[in-house]
């Protein structure tokens, strides 16, 4: 007695393997050419929304990104040792050298006897400038700052005023 295939089983794993596999043919013993290995995993994952360098928004954008990046890469080993020559020649030509250090402070340096003596005083960023400077009073002066700086306060607040300018910095002696 042989036993007779049953069509609705047929049908209904030739419609699993077309909902699978889309374009393969259900007669067919060997794979169409159109579909790609893996088929499920490529439909799955593509979702066929243009991209910002397809769309024509802006292609340039992050090649330029890219380009910067490359010259800040290449550009920081020159950059960094020239600022230290700097620095260098403004502590030996003028004696002293001022400069911010992070966001709210400002360091004073100044050589002497051949050594490199640092203060530094506070400082408030503001939206609009010119940022405010708060320089100590002669009480806190004498009390907070190194020895070497307790009796010149008014030649090293002069020295300041000199490096950074009174056109973006405001000095608030409180």
């Amino acid at each position: 007695m042989t036993a007779t295939p049953n069509k609705s089983l047929d049908r209904s794993a030739d419609s699993l393997f077309l909902n699978l596999f889309g374009p393969a043919k259900v007669g067919c013993k060997r794979r169409a050419r159109s579909t790609p290995p893996l088929g499920i995993f490529f439909r799955l994952s593509m979702d066929y929304h243009p991209t910002t360098i397809q769309s024509g928004e802006r292609p340039w954008s992050d090649a330029l990104a890219v380009f910067i990046l490359l010259l800040a890469i290449l550009f920081f080993p020159i950059t960094w040792p020239l600022s230290k020559l700097w620095r260098h020649y403004r502590l030996y030509s003028r004696g002293f050298y001022v400069t911010g250090k992070g966001r709210d402070l400002i360091e004073y340096q100044e050589r002497r006897d051949g050594t490199i003596c640092r203060l530094t005083l506070y400082r408030e960023l503001m939206a609009p400038p010119p940022n405010l400077v708060y320089v100590p009073t002669e009480d806190e002066w004498q009390r907070d700052m190194p020895a070497w700086a307790r009796e010149r306060r008014q030649e090293i607040i002069e020295n300041v005023k000199r490096a950074l300018g009174t056109k973006r910095y405001e000095f608030v002696f409180s």
